[in-house]
This record gives structure tokens, C-alpha cells and sequence, in this order.
């Protein structure tokens, strides 16, 4: 897997709230530098989930040419809403925002 986004700066450090919530999910810490989404990026993947609607719709519109490979998390994995982007909030927003994405990916990733 790769991580990208719409908005990403290379500077920014992730902040310790997430791999707070990482680390309760008994998730290590591993090198990341945020980087913009790109056509290379898109290419390469199989299939690019978001994290929100609006997400999604900036992908399809800037890169129309991957729009089948391009669909928003829950969504995916049979579930409704976005994933909350947790940034400059307190902790139980970091807490849940994992939630959500952990209850997504179990039902994704799970046989059968």
C-alpha cells in the first residue's frame, strides 16, 4: 500500500495523536512522508480508496482516466459516511477516526 492526498505538505509532521491511536491498535510506527496525489501514484495502484466523498469527486475530476479504480472507503466495504478527518481536533476524534477506518478495512480485508 501507498498513502497520498489532495492536500498533503511534505514538512508536516504526522502528528502524535495518530500514532497514538495507531499504537492502540497495536500498529507500529513506520517511516512516512506525506506526498501528493499524482498520476504515477494512480497508476500504479490497483485501487485508491479516500477517506471522504469530496475526496473522491477531486480525484475523479483531476484524473478521469483512473475513475474506475477510485472508490471512497466505507463506501467500498458495504458502510455509509465519510472517515472524519481528525486533524486539529482532541484525541477522541483521533480515536474514532482509526475506529472508522479499522471497522472498513477488517470488512474489506476479511475472506468471504
Amino acid at each position: 500500500t501507498r498513502s497520498c492526498g489532495i492536500a498533503a505538505e511534505r514538512h508536516v509532521a504526522v502528528p502524535p495523536e495518530v500514532w497514538r491511536a495507531l499504537a492502540e491498535r497495536a500498529v507500529g510506527r513506520a517511516p512516512h512522508v506525506p506526498q501528493l496525489v499524482s498520476r504515477p501514484l494512480l497508476a500504479w495502484a490497483d485501487v485508491v480508496l479516500t477517506m471522504t466523498a469530496q475526496q473522491r469527486e477531486v480525484l475523479l475530476d483531476s484524473y478521469a482516466e483512473h475513475h474506475r479504480k477510485i472508490f471512497l472507503l466505507r463506501e467500498r466495504a458495504g458502510l455509509e459516511g465519510d472517515v472524519a478527518d481528525p486533524i486539529g481536533k482532541e484525541w477522541p476524534d483521533y480515536r474514532a477516526c482509526a475506529r472508522s477506518i479499522a471497522e472498513a478495512l477488517e470488512r474489506i480485508l476479511s475472506p468471504g
